[in-house]
C-alpha cells in the first residue's frame, strides 16, 4: 500500500510538470505584442519666423509621400515608414512660396529653411537638373544622400560662418539641414531673422544678410558653373554708414562635385618661384604644381599655403591662392602642402616700396579688407598684423589679476594680448589688480599676464566684439 501511494504521488508531480512545460512552450498568442515605434522625421521650417500652416511633402525614391503641416512654432512631425529614403522635402507656405530640404536616413532631424531651400535647389542645379523637376519625378532624378551635399553644405555654411560666430554657435558642430534649432530669435533662428534670399531673372541667388544692431551687411550672389562642377562666390560686405562705410569684392571657386573619383596620389609638390623679392604694399603669387610617381602634372589639387617669418613680427601674408602681400621688410620661408605632402621651400624677400595702408570693419573674421588698388578682389587672412581697424569697430578687455592662494590684487602685472601668437597688446595692471587692454580689432586673443615672484598664466578665446569691452578677464597667479 505504501509502494501503491507513492507511485501515485510521483504520477501527480509527473503529470504537473508536463502541464507547465505545455503551457510554458504554447504558441506564444497570448503574449503581449511589442509596440512597433514608428519612423519620424521632425524639424523647424522657418523664413525669418515661424511658419505655422505649412503643407509640407516627404516624397522617397520610389515616389511614395507623406504630408503634415507645420504648428504655430514652425515644428512638423511626419511618419515615413513606407518611403525609401533618401527623400525630398516640400514645403509650401502659405504665402505661395516654395522651400525644399533634404533626408537621407530613415528618420532623424531635418530643418526647412532658406538655407537648406539653397543647399538642395544648388545641388540639383549644378547637374543640370531642377529641383521642382525632379520632385515631380523622383525614380529619374532621385534625392542625393547626404554624403553627395557635404561639400556643398560646408561650403554654404563657410558663407555664413562669422555670423553663427556672433549669435554665439560653432560652425564646427552646426549642420544647417539637421542641427535642432528653437524659434525664439536667438542662436541660428536670429541669423534667419537677418537673411533674405532672392533669385534674379538668370536665376542667380544673392543672399543677404543684415545686421540692424551694427550696421554690417553682407552680401553674397553663387553663380552656378553646371559644366565645371563649380560655384563662382561673390561676397560683398558693407560696415558702418555713410561716409564711413568700407566694402570690399572678393571672388573664391568652390569644388563641389559630388562622388569625384579617386585622386591621383601625390609623390611630390613643386613651388615657382623659389626666391622672391617683393616690395612693400605689392602683391606677387607664388604656384605650386602637384607631381605623381612618374613626374606628371596632376589637376584639381588645392593647397594649403604657409609663410613662416624670420623673427616674431610677420613681414608678408598670404592667402589661399598662393598671393603674397609684403607688409614690412625681412624674409620668410614658404611652402606648399596638399594631401600630407610638403613642398619644397621658397624664400620671399620683402623690400622697401609702397606703404601698407588698409582697413577694415567685421564681426568675428568677416573679411571686409579694403586694400591697395593692386589687391582689389584678393581675399587675405584678418588675422594679418598691421591692418588698420576704425576707432569706431574696435574694442577691449577689461579684468583683474589677482594672487590665486590670497586673492589679493597683483599690481604691476605686465598683461598681454597675442593673437595666433603673435603679441597685438600689452598694459600694466593698477594699483588694484585692474587692467584695459584697448584698441584691439575683433577677434578672439589669448591673454596672458605675468608678474615678478608667480607663474605667467593666460586665458584663451577671449572674444572681443564690434566696437565693445569684454569684461570679468581675471586671471589668476599662482606663486613660483
Amino acid at each position: 500500500m505504501q509502494l501503491d501511494g507513492y507511485l501515485k504521488k510521483r504520477s501527480f508531480i509527473l503529470i504537473s510538470f508536463i502541464f507547465i512545460l505545455v503551457q510554458g512552450c504554447g504558441s506564444g498568442s497570448s503574449e503581449t505584442p511589442r509596440p512597433v515605434v514608428p519612423t519620424t522625421l521632425k524639424g523647424v521650417i522657418a523664413k525669418g519666423s515661424p511658419i505655422n500652416g505649412a503643407l509640407i511633402t516627404v516624397k522617397g525614391v520610389d515616389g511614395k509621400t507623406q504630408t503634415t503641416a507645420s504648428d504655430s512654432n514652425g515644428h512638423y512631425t511626419v511618419v515615413v515608414d513606407g518611403l525609401t529614403p533618401p527623400y525630398l522635402l516640400r514645403a509650401d507656405l502659405p504665402s505661395g512660396d516654395v522651400l525644399f530640404s533634404l533626408g537621407s536616413q530613415g528618420g532623424g532631424v531635418v530643418n526647412i529653411h532658406p538655407l537648406t531651400d539653397l543647399i538642395v535647389g544648388t545641388w540639383y542645379k549644378l547637374h543640370g537638373k531642377s529641383v521642382v523637376d525632379a520632385f515631380s519625378n523622383p525614380a529619374e532624378d532621385p534625392a542625393p544622400d547626404r554624403g553627395e551635399v557635404a561639400a556643398l553644405s560646408i561650403a554654404i555654411r563657410q558663407i555664413v560662418q562669422a555670423w553663427l560666430e556672433s549669435n554665439g554657435l560653432d560652425p564646427s558642430q552646426f549642420d544647417l539641414i539637421s542641427t535642432p534649432f528653437e524659434t525664439d530669435h536667438r542662436g541660428f533662428d536670429r541669423l534667419l531673422d537677418m537673411l533674405t534670399i532672392t533669385v534674379d531673372a538668370s536665376g542667380v541667388p544673392s543672399m543677404v544678410i543684415v545686421d540692424t544692431t551694427t550696421s554690417i551687411q553682407q552680401t553674397t550672389t553663387l553663380d552656378v558653373d553646371a559644366s565645371g562642377g563649380s560655384i563662382l562666390v561673390g561676397t560683398l560686405l558693407t560696415t558702418g554708414s555713410g561716409e564711413t562705410a568700407t566694402s570690399t569684392f572678393s571672388s573664391i571657386i568652390v569644388s563641389v562635385i559630388s562622388n569625384p573619383p579617386a585622386p591621383t596620389p601625390i609623390a611630390l609638390i613643386e613651388v615657382t618661384p623659389t626666391s622672391l623679392i617683393l616690395p612693400t604694399g605689392q602683391i606677387q603669387s607664388f604656384s605650386a604644381v602637384a607631381k605623381d610617381a612618374s613626374g606628371a602634372a596632376i589637376d584639381g589639387v588645392s593647397f594649403t599655403w604657409s609663410l613662416q617669418s624670420k623673427g616674431e613680427t610677420p613681414i608678408a601674408i598670404i592667402n589661399g591662392n598662393g598671393q603674397v602681400m609684403g607688409l614690412r621688410t625681412g624674409e620668410a620661408s614658404v611652402t606648399a602642402s596638399s594631401g600630407g605632402i610638403t613642398s619644397n621651400t621658397a624664400t620671399l624677400t620683402v623690400v622697401p616700396g609702397t606703404t601698407v595702408d588698409l582697413t577694415i570693419g567685421t564681426p568675428n573674421g568677416l573679411v571686409g579688407i579694403t586694400f591697395p588698388s593692386v589687391a582689389v578682389g584678393i581675399s587675405f587672412p584678418t588675422v594679418a598684423i598691421g591692418i588698420e581697424f576704425p576707432s569706431q569697430i574696435r574694442g577691449g578687455i577689461a579684468g583683474k589679476v589677482t594672487d590665486a592662494a590670497t586673492g589679493t590684487p597683483i599690481p604691476g602685472a605686465v598683461v598681454r594680448a597675442f593673437l595666433l601668437d603673435i603679441m597685438v597688446a600689452s598694459t600694466v595692471t593698477d594699483h588694484l589688480g585692474a587692467f584695459t587692454l584697448v584698441s584691439l580689432a575683433p577677434d578672439r586673443f589669448r591673454v596672458e599676464a605675468s608678474a615678478a615672484g608667480y607663474a605667467s598664466n593666460s586665458m584663451a578665446s577671449v572674444e572681443v566684439a564690434v566696437g565693445a569691452t569684454t569684461q570679468g578677464v581675471n586671471i589668476l597667479l599662482g606663486r613660483e
